[in-house]
């Protein structure tokens, strides 16, 4: 009975801290960060290239496509090509004029 009893504690604390043994796959996003506004903080047009203020923190990673807004109206897509930590490079993915500043938000992967 007192195995049972840590082992149910031990899963108690576990799940309370949010550890995971397992890596979740890099397409999972977490719910948390879709309704958060990001901002586009540079913009190179002839790449085709924006910077945002977020990365790898908000379970951003390559692949990811975020809807880009201009006072809360919809711009067009981006895919992410490059994430670190606190930044993030995307690509434009259509013929759309994104302007420093634009809110970025992350969209749930299908």
């Amino acid at each position: 009975m007192v195995k049972i009893g840590r082992v149910l504690f031990y899963t108690v604390v576990i799940t309370a801290m949010g550890i995971s043994f397992a890596d979740s796959p890099e397409w999972v996003l977490k719910t948390t960060y879709l309704n958060r506004a990001n901002k586009v903080l540079e913009v190179n047009e002839d790449l085709g290239l924006v910077r945002i203020d977020t990365g790898t923190q908000s379970n951003l990673r390559r692949g990811a496509v975020c809807k880009v807004y201009r006072d809360k109206e919809y711009i067009g897509d981006v895919v992410i090509i490059e994430s670190e930590k606190t930044k993030a490079v995307a690509m434009i993915t259509s013929d759309i004029k994104i302007k420093t500043g634009d809110a970025v938000y992350i969209t749930p992967a299908n």
